[in-house]
């Protein structure tokens, strides 16, 4: 499957090539297919090299762990690794996306959804990036993004969105039915319904350069778990409110981000497991914040730095931040050079829901670069 599909991909730019030439008027890397759709291939080679002491991993998890010793380790990788291919028939309005990558060193889908656009608004229908994954933001270069904001995730949809201008102002509004699964709990028997996600973004013009940004996220799951021996109905929810402001050459964010019943929102791991979302048929919450800054003192280098804050309520009081720097380097106009260093901390440190004997914070630091080429 994986070299049928490495030759089919292949196949389509070799097509791609020729078509081209043979008509000036296509674009580079395209080729007509049925129906007057025009494909492109595109995609990104990711290779990463880290060390870490005392982190689950100097390049994926961010993640301090508690050793006896000091645990130093390094790792290289380039699974991050992915290829896709775009479609597009400009008579019909319609569009659509297959995306997968190499995560694990094998190929698996990750996006693939048809796009129908109706002048000023979009519906879409299939597996793509979460309506969260507009509002869970954040300048760190890690995979694994710092404390609390690393919750978003590709599922089966169906979104409907678009931008308005209202009054000199750009709106953007979407609305998604997602298969999301947030609870991470054996109590949760299962969903009544796909979960309700909704997003809303709009400019602010502040006199300092471009536009800010002020943009809100929510979404509910109607669920039905099990306590003791009964079945009992619940919705889990979460939301998130920030802002992104460009100041001259530096770039501002925050945002808040809360959740109830969903801890996997989060994506944190605590001690190998993400915390329950559902204790006794008890909805357990948690929240997190972040405060970020990015300066560009040139079109081809950025810094940014953050700080970001995790604590479920619910678990004991567990509480984990995260501390990051990073310097960004656009080597050439389809390549980019990064080195990233960050600190976490899990503080109020439990076992489970049992105050350990033994309990202490626990904290970590990694330092890693990417090198990536995008196409």
């Amino acid at each position: 499957m994986k070299k049928r599909f490495i030759s089919l991909v292949a196949a389509a730019a070799l097509v791609g090539g020729i078509a081209s030439v043979a008509t000036p008027a296509a674009n580079a890397g395209t080729v007509a297919v049925k129906g007057d759709t025009a494909v492109n291939m595109y995609g990104f080679i990711r290779f990463e090299a880290g060390y870490a002491k005392d982190m689950a991993s100097s390049i994926y998890h961010n993640v301090p762990v508690d050793t006896d010793s000091d645990d130093e380790h390094y790792e290289t990788n380039a699974n991050i690794t992915r290829v896709g291919l775009t479609f597009n028939n400009a008579d019909a309005n319609v569009g659509g996306r297959i995306e997968g990558d190499f995560w694990g060193g094998k190929f698996r889908l990750r996006r693939a959804y048809i796009k129908q656009t109706f002048d000023n608004f979009y519906l879409l229908a299939g597996q793509e990036w979460g309506l969260e994954n507009d509002a869970i933001r954040t300048f760190s270069a890690a995979w694994e993004s710092p404390a609390g904001f690393n919750g978003a995730a590709r599922m089966p949809q169906i979104q409907l969105g678009g931008t308005f201008d209202l009054s000199g102002a750009s709106v953007t509004a979407k609305l998604a039915f997602e298969d999301a699964n947030y609870t991470e709990s054996s109590v949760v028997q299962k969903k009544r319904f796909p979960a309700i996600a909704a997003y809303l973004a709009t400019d602010i013009d502040t006199g300092f350069g471009k536009p800010a940004e002020v943009f809100g996220y929510g979404i509910a799951a109607p669920l039905k778990i099990k306590v003791g021996n009964d079945t009992d109905d619940k919705t889990a929810y979460g939301f998130a409110v920030g802002a992104t402001v460009p100041v001259s050459m530096v770039i501002l964010q925050g945002e808040y981000l809360y959740g109830k019943g969903m801890n996997k929102l989060a994506g944190v791991d605590v001690d190998g497991m993400t915390p329950p979302s559902y204790f006794e048929g008890d909805a357990q919450k948690f929240y997190a914040w972040n405060a970020e800054a990015k300066i560009n003192p040139m079109s081809c280098l950025s810094v940014a730095a953050g700080y970001d804050y995790l604590k479920f309520k619910d678990y004991n009081g567990y509480k984990m931040y995260t501390a990051f720097a990073n310097i960004s380097y656009k080597a050439t106009k389809y390549t980019t050079l990064t080195l990233e260093w960050d600190h976490a901390k899990i503080k109020d440190r439990k076992n489970g829901y049992t105050i350990a004997e033994d309990s202490k914070d626990v904290d970590g630091d990694r330092y890693f670069f990417s090198y990536v080429y995008k196409f």
